[in-house]
């Protein structure tokens, strides 16, 4: 979500410096979804961080305040039951899965502000918050 990020954009080339300016900009909320780690990455999720992380820099050359959210969904019973195939626990499964996408970005050039982790305590906590 960019609140206030609209209306015409204009670009200026300067001696090789660009310059992109815009009326009204203001904040952008960035988003991957949450990939579920029950398997590797693939390119799937690598177009999608990439489109976010392009539109994240955008924004920034705006001039908005710009966060840019990915991260890894850890449960379900398809996690559960690769896990199992594979003879680890589901937390030592989802710990190798989700270091795995954590460290795709930056061989991409993705430069994400947070990466979140469905079974990390302060993602837990801040669901809690909101639902409780």
């Amino acid at each position: 979500h960019c609140d206030g990020i609209k209306g015409d954009y204009t670009m200026s080339l300067n001696q090789s410096i660009a310059t992109i300016t815009s009326p009204l900009t203001k904040q952008c909320f960035i988003t991957t979804p949450i990939f579920y780690a029950n398997g590797e990455p693939h390119l799937g999720h690598a177009y999608s961080g990439i489109i976010a992380d392009i539109f994240h820099r955008f924004s920034l050359l705006l001039g908005a305040e710009s966060r840019l959210i990915t991260g890894t969904d850890e449960h379900g019973q398809k996690i559960a039951n690769t896990a199992l195939s594979r003879e680890q626990s589901t937390q030592e499964f989802v710990d190798t899965t989700s270091k795995t996408f954590r460290t795709l970005w930056p061989q991409l050039g993705v430069e994400p502000d947070v990466f979140i982790r469905t079974t990390a305590e302060d993602h837990k906590a801040h669901i809690q918050d909101l639902w409780i």
